[in-house]
């Protein structure tokens, strides 16, 4: 085993600890995903099922929730580079990064569909692409660390096409168990679904 499969054995194994003893991760209940706020804007809530620092660097978790009886989920891959940055002079500095959205398979599928359903775009995806990238720049919290507290993160997917161009929030909040993958603005519905999609064949 590589060293860095020790370290992932290591952190779940204290993970699974922790759970035992009503520690960070007190149930693994999976939430119903769906948050429907008073704006009209659909954020989605996942409990963090595994969690771990790998030996190049990036951290990555799974987090599952339910949706109408059925189990969906993502992979969220912190990447090993979280650069301070300058927002403004009247602004406290952030953390600028990457952000990986990983597909999990059906699970992953299940959870593209029904964000679809959900945003009302109807574009039907197939599946989800086996990993998106995103820019990431924290509002609050530390992305080298996220056992300390809630992370904040604001993503941003850069094409080279300007019509597809998305925002959305990632909440992080480890200690408590759970991820937040919250909407920016209704008009980032269509961009967003069609940059986590897998392309069509022949498309």
């Amino acid at each position: 085993m590589h060293s860095g499969d020790w370290r992932w054995l290591a952190v779940a194994l204290l993970t699974l600890a922790m759970t035992a003893c009503g520690g960070t991760s007190r149930t693994n209940a999976l939430p119903e995903i769906t948050l429907e706020t008073d704006e009209g804007f659909y954020d989605l809530v996942f409990r963090i099922r595994d969690y771990g620092q790998r030996a190049d660097g990036t951290t990555m978790f799974r987090a599952y929730g339910i949706h109408e009886g059925q189990t969906v989920g993502v992979t969220v891959v912190l990447g090993s580079a979280w650069e301070r940055v300058s927002l403004g002079a009247d602004l406290p500095s952030a953390f600028q990064g990457t952000v990986e959205l990983r597909s999990l398979g059906v699970e992953s599928d299940a959870l593209l569909n029904v964000m679809d359903q959900l945003y009302g775009t109807k574009l039907h995806p197939k599946a989800m692409k086996p990993a998106t990238v995103f820019t990431g720049i924290t509002l609050e919290g530390n992305p080298r660390d996220v056992s300390r507290g809630v992370v904040k993160i604001k993503l941003f997917f850069e094409p080279d096409d300007e019509a597809r161009y998305a925002e959305l929030y990632a909440n992080i909040d480890l200690p408590g168990g759970k991820l937040y993958v919250n909407e920016k603005d209704i008009d980032y519905r269509t961009p967003v679904i069609k940059a986590l999609a897998r392309p069509r064949a022949g498309g």
